[in-house]
């Protein structure tokens, strides 16, 4: 047995510590070292024989620096561990730099699966605090987990997040929420519930959204996030526009529990919330023609017709169906939008992806807003021919490049909440560029 004499003990400090073996020692001077030799400790970490040991000290890594140690996820045998390092290192709101592009599997694919188009539409950053969900927040009861949850697991962390995955799925946020609050540090107990959250969903899609909203709400680091990408996730697939009958009732059916989650907490919210829906529904249905039409505005509701209008916009102008003066586009728009595919066999859908939008701000307060495409807003008009000019002249400015003689001409147009738009795309985009 060691012993350090108390006259002894700052000499002999190294010595009475004893060599670092276990997990805890190991996983510490790996994050110690990792900013000044990020490939040394990749060596030594990949080369560590225990596979509980590597798995614990991976995820120290992987919560220190996320985005930043994709290349030791292949280090951990496959399952939890291996997953939640994989995810860690593609979470924008972990890492996100305002100065880069998202990764190309976070863009919506266009026809033919390349990277989207929406070069315009689908890269830039998150939208700012004036373009999010409302504040409300579904109530989550309290309740207690087993304090020995995961406690004789090697990556713990790993493991919380998986019981609080499997509880959501049942449909008990609370519990799931008193899961995650075993994590240690804040940050990662509210990654553990978002992540809870989207993965029900993704199992589940509209069964589980109740509970998954819930749980958004109460991981106050990403709730917003969290709400978006529940959104995102909640259909299986996303059918092409043309799509008729059990398609589109599925959809239908997904906005009214959406509606049915947040009646609670009123008319707006609910709203607020279906009609994000409906936005980032559209944007995947239209990325997957190349002759877009108006079949969904006489197959879907009518909350969703502001969307279909914005959608098959963004992609008119995207595969150059838009062209000339203001009223040329828009006539071009609305010729597009009259036409109805004849019902034919059942469309193949897209797995949605995440979609960005360039941040232009927010519009003037004078008029009534929806979403547009995702994050953005834009004017919204009950009169189809006006909400199809604000749609023509929204998309000219998240065109790649920004269509300026449209948004010059536009800004002289004697509607005043149109020219009040296109003025202000007008300068912003100017300023983006």
């Amino acid at each position: 047995m060691r012993y350090c004499g108390s006259m002894l003990l700052l000499l002999m400090l190294v010595a009475c510590a004893g060599p670092c073996e276990d997990a805890t020692c190991l996983g510490e001077a790996a994050v110690h070292d990792w900013p000044a030799d990020p490939k040394g400790v990749t060596a030594r970490v990949v080369a560590l024989p225990d596979e509980m040991t590597r798995a614990t000290v991976v995820s120290r890594l992987a919560e220190a620096f996320p985005g930043q140690t994709a290349g030791l996820c292949v280090a951990l045998p496959r399952g939890v561990s291996q997953d939640r390092c994989q995810r860690l290192n593609n979470r924008p709101h972990l890492s996100f730099n305002p100065a880069a592009p998202p990764p190309p599997a976070a863009v919506a694919p266009v026809s033919g699966g390349a990277p989207a188009a929406m070069g315009a539409t689908a890269t830039g950053v998150f939208g700012p605090k004036e373009h999010s969900l409302p504040d409300a927040y579904l109530p989550v009861p309290p309740a207690t987990a087993d304090p020995a949850l995961c406690s004789a697991v090697a990556d713990r962390s790993a493991c919380l997040d998986a019981e609080a995955v499997k509880a959501v799925v049942d449909g008990n946020a609370a519990l799931a929420n008193g899961i995650c609050g075993g994590h240690v540090q804040q940050l990662w107990a509210d990654e553990c519930r978002f992540h809870a959250a989207e993965e029900a969903v993704r199992i589940r899609h509209g069964r589980a959204y109740a509970a998954a909203a819930a749980m958004c709400g109460v991981a106050p680091s990403f709730t917003q996030e969290c709400w978006v990408h529940i959104l995102t996730w909640l259909p299986k697939t996303v059918p092409p526009p043309e799509a008729r009958g059990r398609a589109v009732s599925d959809a239908v059916d997904l906005a009214e529990r959406v509606h049915a989650a947040w009646s609670s907490q009123g008319e707006d919210v609910a709203a607020r919330h279906v009609d994000r829906f409906w936005a980032l529904y559209f944007t995947h249905a239209y990325q997957q023609t190349r002759t877009p039409d108006g079949t969904p505005l006489v197959t879907y509701p009518e909350p969703a017709w502001p969307h279909v209008r914005a959608a098959a916009a963004m992609r008119m102008r995207e595969l150059g169906l838009l062209h000339g003066a203001l009223a040329e586009q828009t006539a071009q728009l609305g010729e597009a939008l009259g036409r109805v595919e004849p019902p034919g066999p059942a469309a193949h859908g897209v797995e949605p992806v995440f979609v960005y939008v360039k941040d232009f701000g927010p519009p003037a307060e004078d008029g009534a807003t929806t979403f547009f495409l995702n994050s953005a807003r834009r004017p919204v008009a009950a009169d189809p021919a006006l909400d199809m000019l604000f749609c023509v002249v929204v998309t000219a400015a998240h065109a790649d490049p920004p269509d300026t003689a449209l948004l010059a001409e536009a800004a002289a147009y004697p509607d005043p909440r149109v020219a009040a738009e296109a003025r202000r795309l007008r300068s912003a985009s100017a300023a983006a560029r």
